[in-house]
């Protein structure tokens, strides 16, 4: 902004602080530089008055229950939505609050939203964040800001910079690092946000997050949020719907409805902004021509003073939607301006809510003195107002829109060009902060080649901040604008570009078809010489397919597609086709040990060790030596060797230092694994203890089910049975949400394993049970994609209650299923036993065939098999 600018901001900021605190205009040593400003005379006559600001009237019941918020925020944050129609007055309410708790010293934060095509992730919360102080902060935190602030950067060069978000754990750790820029320091602090119906899903997911989530500090704070929220726009109310009733449940969150003047609040208000004593007689027209509509009241009257009397009689006409009265009185009042600050407004509008002295300037092409009179005089007529340190914004966005409906097509369009190409100008050291403000002018200018360009853009960025929302809006803005452009080559590219960004964020929120129709379109449009692309959607759509669960042979065939596309391997090949080429080979390796298919797993890993040990990046070494540590567990029949211990090991040797939680969770969960076949139970529980602790900083609840369920097997492998039943049941029910049937009958044969335990002699009604909940583990294990080899811990409690139920011939049927190639291989200690059963079984010799299954018992029960 330009000096003489800046100081005009900077009186209005003055001005009107002073008017709206203490009633005062400023003084004459004041006002006489402002005239300097304006390089005007000191006439009082030739300067236009400034409009009377708006008391706050008929408020009373509003006003107590943001005291009463206040007071309970003392006891645990709170927040307050104030909402009503457009101009009911609950930004005006809410201002007045702000300023009261101002004047009291305390640390008050505001922000304003604005409608979907200017919306960017984090927007309210990066203009808090830029009045707050961050110097003190640590360093970890400091760098997690930088995702928003990238001047931080610029400020501390040598900050490492944040890698791109992709899982949720980064997001909950940019929420605490948000938490902490806000909260440290302060005793007490209130949050206001303004149209909160324009609000982006990241911004208001943190604000649940700061007052639901347990306090990460030890000093004490109190803490206020207050809203501001539209609800004539139905699409609004019910995308917040949900988030409002998360905060109402954890008694977070009152709402307060904010409902029309009576007819002496209308006329006091009324009374207030004309300045001089209004006949009585005309208080019920007033009332009945406004609806005690605080904004309509107020633009009516200020407009009243210079319109004659059959004017305002025809705007207030019954005969006319109160819409239309609205817009009639804007329209008047927009009329009042001189013609030079008519035609700026105007072109504000189509810059947006909020603009800026230096894009403004570049649009009207004015000069400087020119600008600042035609501001000054939309600030003295209250059509704008100052926002923040360098901007204004207009007072109210009917105002904007109704200037903006003034201007014709053709004039609209040249404009939003201008705008769009100062702003590439503004902002050339860092567009990433304008992408999708950027975007939107061009698209409403119908420059759509560089629209899509900058939606694109704009995804990337909401990519990088795992902002799905605003990521799944621009990139559908992107593809709604390809049919403008001519079809060709360049076309057809864009959109396999597009869809397979669209692809991969379906894949990441776990919308499977979804993704698998984005990824398809993707390749059918990308072009045939592009192999190297190709071939990465092809493997995308295999690993798609791997997740809705389609049969071995589609999905093997698709990734080695994918492989062919690559082409073969050799030295002169650079690093992106190698990362591609070892990505596919850990999704085959992954697909051949689910699917048992130990031969080709064999072959498979021979071929592909000494190339990935090469080429690999860190991470997919250390995916490697996890698929190593499967390999060899599924060529010792589901034992774990020496071997499969140190490819575990050198799974978590091979992790790069800054290694992402999940990436270091699966190898504690490998070692630990592998561990528990090992015998090595107290190091398996410690490293599955370790796995969990990660995957709850992630938030991978899949994995967390995968971890509980192997640790019922190790406390099931050293008898403890109150701790198999913890957690069983707590792993349980998540595994049968998320439909995960392998863990599902782990928990119910581990709670099978229990019951048995725990009662000795058993009695009829635990062998019902125990019967029940071991048939259920087999039941849910024939769901699962391929045979699940550790179905023993099913079988063993029912040979013994067949034993039990002397019914030999099923005891007999259970043990031959353990000898099953696709089962774990049975241990020393029993098979012996179990297998001269069966051969006496098979020679008649049944009382034999009995004392050697209770030989193969009691050894399976010291073994806590049984």
């Amino acid at each position: 902004m330009d000096d003489r600018a800046a100081a005009l901001h900077t009186y209005h900021t003055c001005a009107s602080l002073l008017e709206r605190e203490i009633g005062v205009e400023p003084g004459v040593r004041v006002k006489e530089l402002y005239q300097r400003l304006l390089k005007a005379e000191m006439r009082e006559e030739t300067q236009a008055s400034v409009e009377v600001m708006v008391p706050l009237v008929g408020r009373d019941k509003s006003w107590e229950n943001l005291q009463q918020a206040w007071r309970k925020a003392r006891r645990g944050p709170q927040m307050v939505l104030i909402q009503g129609e457009a101009g009911i007055g609950k930004t005006h309410l809410a201002e007045a609050f702000v300023d009261w708790v101002r004047r009291q010293g305390i640390t008050v934060l505001w922000a304003r939203c604005y409608p979907t095509e200017e919306k960017l992730a984090y927007a309210p919360v990066v203009s808090w964040l830029r009045a707050c102080p961050l110097d003190s902060l640590d360093r970890n935190w400091l760098g997690e800001l930088t995702r928003l602030l990238p001047e931080i950067q610029a400020d501390h060069p040598d900050l490492e910079p944040p890698k791109p978000m992709t899982k949720e754990w980064q997001r909950l750790r940019l929420f605490e690092s948000l938490a902490k820029a806000v909260l440290t320091g302060q005793k007490a602090l209130l949050l206001f946000i303004d149209d909160l119906q324009w609000c982006d899903r990241e911004t208001l997911d943190w604000i649940a997050y700061l007052l639901t989530a347990v306090d990460p500090f030890e000093r004490q704070y109190q803490l206020l949020v207050v809203g501001a929220l539209r609800t004539e726009d139905r699409d609004s109310v019910f995308h917040m719907a949900k988030w409002q009733a998360q905060l109402i449940r954890a008694e977070r969150l009152v709402v307060h409805e904010l409902g029309p003047l009576n007819e002496a609040d209308t006329l006091a208000l009324a009374k207030h902004i004309y300045g001089q004593p209004i006949d009585p007689s005309r208080s019920r027209d007033i009332f009945q021509a406004t609806e005690g509509h605080p904004f309509f009241i107020v633009e009516l009257v200020r407009s009243a003073r210079l319109l004659s009397v059959e004017q305002v009689e025809a705007i207030v006409s019954v005969s006319v939607s109160m819409p239309d009265r609205v817009r009639q009185v804007l329209e008047a009042r927009l009329a009042q301006l001189s013609p030079l600050a008519r035609e700026v407004i105007e072109q504000a509008s189509v810059i947006g809510r909020d603009f800026t002295f230096p894009v403004l300037a570049q649009v009207t092409h004015l000069s400087e003195d020119g600008l600042v009179r035609c501001l000054d005089e939309c600030w003295q007529r209250r059509i704008i107002r100052e926002q923040g340190e360098s901007a204004y914004d207009f007072s109210h966005d009917k105002l904007r829109q109704v200037a903006y409906d003034s201007l014709s097509e053709t004039r609209r369009r040249w404009l939003h060009k201008q705008i769009a190409e100062t702003l590439e100008k503004i902002y050339v050291d860092e567009l990433d902060r304008a992408v999708s403000v950027i975007a939107g002018h061009y698209e409403a200018a119908e420059v759509f080649d560089k629209a899509i360009s900058y939606y694109q853009r704009a995804a990337a960025v909401a990519n990088r901040v795992y902002a799905h929302e605003e990521e799944l809006a621009a990139l559908e803005n992107g593809l709604r604008l390809l049919p403008e452009l001519p079809e060709g080559p360049a076309r057809q590219a864009l959109t396999a570009q597009l869809q397979e960004n669209l692809g991969d964020l379906k894949m990441v929120t776990a919308a499977h078809q979804p993704a698998r129709r984005a990824y398809q379109l993707a390749l059918s449009n990308s072009p045939a010489s592009k192999n190297l692309d190709q071939a990465r959607i092809v493997y995308k759509i295999g690993r798609i397919m791997e997740c809705e669960r389609v049969g071995f042979d589609e999905v093997f065939a698709q990734f080695e597609y994918a492989e062919a596309l690559l082409g073969e391997p050799h030295d002169n090949r650079d690093s992106s086709w190698w990362e591609d080429w070892c990505e596919i080979q850990l999704g085959k390796q992954d697909c051949l040990y689910w699917w048992q298919h130990t031969d080709a797993f064999d072959q498979l890993i021979k071929q592909s060790k000494p190339l990935i040990e090469k080429y690999g990046s860190p991470k997919q070494q250390a995916y490697f030596n996890i698929k190593l540590m499967q390999y060899f567990f599924l060529r010792n029949r589901y034992i774990s060797t020496d071997d499969s211990v140190a490819a575990a090991r050198a799974a978590i040797a091979a992790l790069p230092e800054s290694a992402d939680p999940d990436l270091e969770g699966n190898c504690r969960f490998a070692l630990g694994f592998t561990l528990l076949w090992y015998g090595e139970y107290e190091e398996a529980e410690r490293e599955l203890c370790e796995a969990f602790r990660l995957y709850e900083k992630t938030g991978i609840v899949d994995m967390q089910v995968r971890v509980m369920a192997y640790q019922v097997v190790v406390h099931r492998l050293q008898g403890h049975i109150n701790r198999v039943e913890e957690l069983a049941n707590r792993c349980l029910p998540l595994a049968q949400l998320a439909k995960m049937y392998d863990y599902i009958g782990v928990c119910q044969a581990g709670l099978a394993w229990a019951v048995l335990r725990q009662t000795d002699p058993l009695e009829a009604l635990d062998l019902q049970k125990v019967e029940h909940l071991a048939l259920k583990a087999l039941e849910a294990w024939e769901k699962h994609r391929s045979p699940y080899p550790l179905k023993w811990m099913a079988w063993w409690p029912l040979i013994q209650i067949a034993i039990e139920k002397e019914q030999l011939s099923e005891a007999i049927d259970y043990a031959r299923e353990l000898f099953e190639p696709d089962q774990q291989a049975l241990a020393s200690a029993i098979e012996p036993a179990l297998t001269a059963a069966l051969a006496a079984w098979d020679a008649e010799k049944h009382n034999d065939a009995h004392d050697w299954l209770i030989k193969a018992l009691e050894a399976a029960r010291k073994l806590n098999f049984a």
